[in-house]
């Protein structure tokens, strides 16, 4: 009887130190999902919707300027013109 828990004792550690390291493989996978979708979700904002879409949805001073923090950057030629003049950082 003791030699059965003790067997027992060691599948079943084994078989948790194997689902650790699947868990971990798995949230790393999650991770670079997750990296890849607020890349895309970016590119969306910020370059394939439509200026039309994106003043509807920004439509207020506060909105305006996160969507412009967030989307002009002048390593990719972005720019932003407010009232008729370049926007200045």
């Amino acid at each position: 009887m003791f030699k059965q828990i003790k067997i027992m004792l060691v599948i079943v550690t084994a078989l948790l130190i194997g689902g650790c390291a699947a868990m971990s493989e798995l949230l790393g996978l999650a991770g670079e999902a997750n990296d890849s979708a607020l890349v895309t979700a970016e590119v969306t904002i910020c370059r394939a919707a439509s200026i039309g879409s994106v003043i509807r949805r920004y439509d207020t001073k506060e909105k305006a300027e996160a969507w412009a923090e967030l989307c002009a950057r002048e390593d990719d030629g972005a720019r932003i013109i407010v009232n008729g003049e370049p926007r200045v950082e």
